[in-house]
C-alpha cells in the first residue's frame, strides 16, 4: 500500500466465520477507496494552489501597474513579499516598516489598520470616492487590478498641495473669525 493511501481513510470489514471454536476474523482492507480518496484530496489541494498563485499573479500585475502610475521607479517591488507591503505603506505616506511589524503578535492588527489607512490614502491619491476602500478591505486583488489598469491618474503630489491649500483657507478664515471678535 502506497503512502497516499495509507493517508487517506480506510474502510476495514469484519467478517465473523462460523466456525463456533475459532473466532477467527477475515479483515479486508478497500484500498482502491482510500487510494481514490488520497487522489481526491490531492487534486483539491492542487485547485487550491493553483487559484492562490492565479491571485497572487493577478495582484501583483495590478500593483505594479499601480507603481508604473505613480511613477514609482521600482515596479518590480510588487513581486516581493514583503517589500511590496512596505512599498504599499510607503505610498500611503506611512513608515515603510510598519510592514515587519506585520509579524509580532498582537501589533499586527494595528499594522493591519495602517494598512487600511494606507489603501484609503493611496485610493484618494488616484482620486477614488471614499468608499473605494471598502473594495480594498474585502477584495484587495480586485483593488490592485482597478487601480493598476483603469484610467485613473496618480496624483500624489497634487493631493499634498490642495492639502496645503486648504490649510491656508483654514488659517484665513481663523483670522477674519477672530476679526470679527
Amino acid at each position: 500500500m502506497n503512502l497516499l493511501a495509507q493517508l487517506a481513510y480506510t474502510t476495514t470489514r469484519y467478517h465473523y466465520y462460523d466456525e463456533p471454536y475459532y473466532g477467527n476474523y477475515n479483515y479486508q482492507s478497500s484500498t482502491q477507496v482510500s487510494e481514490g480518496l488520497a487522489l481526491g484530496l490531492l487534486a483539491i489541494i492542487f485547485f487550491c494552489l493553483l487559484i492562490s498563485v492565479a491571485v497572487y499573479v493577478a495582484s501583483a500585475l495590478g500593483y505594479m501597474k499601480m507603481l508604473q502610475k505613480a511613477k514609482d521607479p521600482q515596479p518590480w517591488a510588487a513581486w516581493v513579499p514583503v517589500y511590496n507591503t512596505w512599498k504599499l505603506y510607503e505610498m500611503g505616506g506611512y513608515p515603510g516598516w510598519w510592514a515587519i511589524l506585520a509579524f509580532v503578535p498582537l501589533v499586527n492588527f494595528a499594522s493591519l489598520v495602517f494598512l487600511y489607512l494606507a489603501m484609503y490614502e493611496i485610493g484618494q491619491k488616484f482620486g477614488k470616492d471614499k468608499a473605494f476602500i471598502l473594495l480594498g478591505i474585502f477584495l484587495p486583488p480586485v483593488w490592485f487590478l482597478v487601480l493598476g489598469f483603469d484610467k485613473s491618474k496618480w496624483q500624489g503630489e497634487k493631493t499634498k498641495a490642495k492639502k496645503a491649500e486648504e490649510a491656508e483657507k483654514v488659517e484665513e478664515v481663523v483670522e477674519v473669525v477672530e476679526e470679527e471678535k
